[in-house]
């Protein structure tokens, strides 16, 4: 299991999803970063990740069905967050139903990321306890 926090990052606009991965790994996040849902998707089956983060609408495939795809699979994730640029209580709720643990909006055209940056610091201190609890039952061994 890693120590550092993988997050797998999804998002289609190439210059956000550069910059958003930047200011991730500024934070000491471990990001792998795609355009396409099929992509992470392929990724996610080969390797661990932790964090689903998935921004705006996918144009291969809907949101709600990647997060559902990842939550309801085989393997086991910390949590899925789904940061949008619109107002859309339908789309919203299919993520919900899809099982995302949270939703952030943000303004795309000028994004402020500090909502999201608090909520990974809130994943990393989870995995830390994972840890933390994965060597003293080792220990006990």
């Amino acid at each position: 299991m890693h120590n550092t926090l993988q997050v797998l990052l999804v998002q289609h606009d190439d210059a956000g999803r550069n910059q958003l991965s930047s200011l991730l790994r500024y934070k000491k996040v471990d990001v792998t970063a795609f355009s396409t849902a099929m992509q992470a998707l392929h990724f996610y089956e080969r390797t661990e990740v932790h964090l689903l983060l998935i921004v705006d609408h996918l144009y291969d495939m809907p949101a709600a069905e990647v997060i559902s795809l990842i939550k309801n699979g085989d393997k086991v994730i910390l949590g899925a967050i789904y940061l949008t640029s619109e107002s859309d209580s339908e789309v919203e709720k299919m993520a919900e139903d899809a099982g995302v643990d949270l939703i952030l909006s943000h303004n795309s055209a000028k994004p402020n990321y500090n909502a999201l940056f608090k909520e990974i610091e809130k994943f990393k201190i989870i995995l830390s306890k994972l840890h933390k609890s994965i060597g003293a039952k080792k220990k006990k061994k």
